[in-house]
């Protein structure tokens, strides 16, 4: 019995010695079965469109299925919260943004969980402007002509959104703050359903992801007043800024990345990561991003990290200012 307890102390520092290797070992064969890619949202919507892209050349270069699974509801909790009751094995992920890992948390009561301290972001993908949009036929041809009719008539325009608490409701509700106007929430079921009735002019206006919005207004079928970034977005040149427009200090892009149980093997979340950048180097990949309006972006985990530490700062004071709340 005593040579047995002076041995186990060694076969401990053992297992301890042999655990980076078999994480070595489980991060070089991953994926090694088919990943669930869970998004958000339902079909049409900038999550899933870049979402798709991205899901799409994952299976290419890994020759593992990363199967598209789409779970809208709460604003992205329904997908936060599946992700964070998987196994941390990294076979189950989230495309999420700053709503679902950052604004949720401060805008919704009674969540059973916290995305930002449950799940953990393994890569960024893209990032994007957003445009603040009318229908085709609406009568207001640029963002004066809007503000001023919402100035003269509270509370008699609606605009919609995604949902509660999305960043398209947050940035509305900037808006309205920042211009003195008074107008009224619609809330969707994502952006494809509120796209749907802004081009046939059940809502009024809405400020939505430029991906959702781009082709239909080359079609006509809605008009881009102007881009929420603080300068024209490259791949939309032509396209006004709404600080250009007399908007004072409105400067807000949308971002999306992978997110996975908070207790993921760091090993799994570094290969996760690789194959992620890899992607958004892609040059198929660029291309179809940018036909869609939207830019690449990517890091190492540490510079997820701080990028996405820097986004909380952001949103936190974006939250506070809406005085956005969801019961």
């Amino acid at each position: 019995m005593s040579a047995i307890r002076k041995a186990l102390p060694l076969l401990l520092l053992s297992a301890v010695a042999l655990a980076p290797d078999r994480l070595l070992a489980q991060a070089e064969a991953y994926p090694s079965r088919p990943v669930r890619f869970i998004i958000p949202a339902p079909p049409g919507g900038a999550n899933d469109i870049i979402g798709r892209v991205v899901a799409e050349k994952l299976s290419q270069r890994t020759g593992q299925p990363f199967v598209v699974d789409n779970r809208p509801g709460a604003t992205g909790n329904v997908a936060a919260e599946i992700v964070v009751r998987a196994p941390a094995d990294g076979y189950t992920m989230h495309v999420g943004n700053a709503t679902i890992f950052i604004v949720n948390q401060y805008l919704f009561k009674g969540l059973t969980f916290n995305a930002g301290t449950d799940t953990v972001p393994a890569a960024l993908m893209a990032q994007i402007t957003n445009g603040l949009v009318v229908p085709g036929n609406s009568p207001f041809k640029s963002v004066n002509d809007l503000l001023a009719y919402a100035r003269a008539n509270p509370g008699k325009l609606n605009y919609g959104s995604g949902g509660n608490g999305t960043t398209a409701h947050l940035f509305a509700e900037l808006l309205k703050k920042r211009t003195g106007t008074d107008m009224v929430h619609v809330p969707f079921k994502g952006a494809g359903p509120m796209l749907t009735d802004l081009m046939a002019g059940r809502i009024d206006v809405a400020i939505e992801n430029l991906p959702v919005i781009l082709s239909p207004a080359k079609s006509g079928q809605v008009r881009i007043l102007a881009v929420t970034s603080a300068e024209p977005w490259p791949l939309a040149p032509e396209l006004p800024t709404l600080q250009s427009q007399g908007v004072q200090d409105f400067n807000v892009l949308s971002w999306f990345g992978l997110f996975l149980p908070a207790k993921t093997p760091r090993p799994v979340l570094e290969a996760l990561n690789a194959h992620v950048n890899a992607v958004a180097r892609d040059a198929d990949t660029v291309k179809r991003l940018e036909n869609i309006g939207a830019r690449p972006l990517f890091g190492n985990l540490a510079e997820v990290s701080a990028f996405i530490e820097r986004e909380r700062r952001t949103w936190v004071d974006a939250v506070r200012a809406s005085g956005a709340k969801v019961d």
